[in-house]
């Protein structure tokens, strides 16, 4: 028994183009997925951490503050 399956250029043309937008979407749902969870866990993870004095760590990101601000 032979079965002949026939799909036009059409039909085949919309399948590839739906799989590689599938695919191009899930890329871009799991990157904003990993970057959301990364924040989250930061700020869990952070909750609490005190420099050794009590005060909050300052920032790696802040520069020294000036004479004159003092």
């Amino acid at each position: 028994m032979r079965v002949l399956a026939y799909i036009d250029p059409g039909l085949g043309a919309l399948i590839w183009q739906s799989i590689i937008g599938v695919l191009v979407g899930m890329l871009f749902y799991l990157r904003r997925t990993r970057k959301w969870m990364g924040r989250w866990l930061g700020r869990v993870f952070r909750i609490g951490q005190k420099a050794g004095n009590g005060a909050v760590a300052p920032s790696a990101n802040k520069a020294p503050p000036k004479v004159d601000d003092l």
